[in-house]
């Protein structure tokens, strides 16, 4: 496995067949953490220039929402 940025790393990315186990509110509950985590990222990346996790690290957030 990866290492992960302490930022991301207790944040554990589910894969789609794990949503599909979740209740509907889980996974409403899921996602609406993801966004709240990219967006923090995308604040200190694109405000505060001042990045937490690498490149590699954030396209897993912003993919885990395709």
């Amino acid at each position: 496995m990866p290492r992960q940025h302490k930022a991301i790393a207790n944040f554990k990315l589910l894969e789609k067949s794990d949503l599909d186990q979740v209740s509907r509110a889980a996974a409403k509950d899921y996602i609406h953490k993801l966004r709240r985590e990219i967006r923090r990222h995308d604040y200190l990346y694109y405000v505060k220039g001042k990045p937490e996790v690498s490149d590699e690290e954030y396209d897993r957030l912003f993919d885990a929402l395709k």
